[in-house]
Formats: structure tokens, C-alpha cells, sequence
């Protein structure tokens, strides 16, 4: 018996092979990077009570508030300010009515 009666094994080349496995890691890497970075920092749940969830809450609005009816500096190297968002809107409609006054 000779080669002849035995049959060949078709060779898959391992270079195209590899670098498609390479390539799909390198997709998983960069998507587990970016979803890690992009992830909002967690609270470990039951770290706080209650009662300071509550008073961090109320503290947060007390700044928003605070920074939607005051005026302020953003930047004041630029010059940007921040204005009550009242005023803000009676500025932003004179605006559009080309300096009429809305009075």
C-alpha cells in the first residue's frame, strides 16, 4: 500500500486564522475599556443611611438653586457670567424680538 490510499488533511493556513482571533480580542479589549471608562462611579448600595442620602439631596439642590437664581462668575479671565434663568430668558426673548422691549 502506498500514500495514495491515504487522504489528505486540507491545511488551513494559520496566519489568516490568527490574526482573526487577534482581531476579535482586540474588539473585546477596547470594548471592556471603553464601557469601564464611560461607567458612572458607583455608590456601594447600603453605604449610607437614609438620612444622609436625604441630606445629600437636600444639599444638591440647595447649589442648584443656588446657581439658577443668582448671578455668579463661570469665568471671569473670559468674562462669562451666570445669570438668574429669569433673566436669562427675558434677555433671550429681547433677542429674538431685535431689542424690543416685551413691556
Amino acid at each position: 500500500m502506498s500514500n495514495e490510499s491515504t487522504q489528505q488533511q486540507p491545511q488551513v493556513p494559520l496566519l489568516p486564522l490568527a490574526a482573526i482571533v487577534g482581531l476579535f480580542f482586540l474588539f473585546l479589549f477596547l470594548v471592556f475599556i471603553f464601557y469601564v471608562r464611560e461607567r458612572p462611579p458607583t455608590v456601594a448600595s447600603g453605604s449610607l443611611l437614609p438620612e444622609e442620602r436625604h441630606e445629600l439631596l437636600r444639599e444638591l439642590r440647595e447649589t442648584e438653586k443656588e446657581t439658577m437664581t443668582t448671578y455668579g462668575w463661570v469665568d471671569r479671565d473670559e468674562g462669562m457670567v451666570r445669570l438668574p434663568i429669569e433673566r436669562a430668558m427675558e434677555l433671550t426673548i429681547q433677542e429674538i424680538n431685535g431689542g424690543r422691549s416685551t413691556d
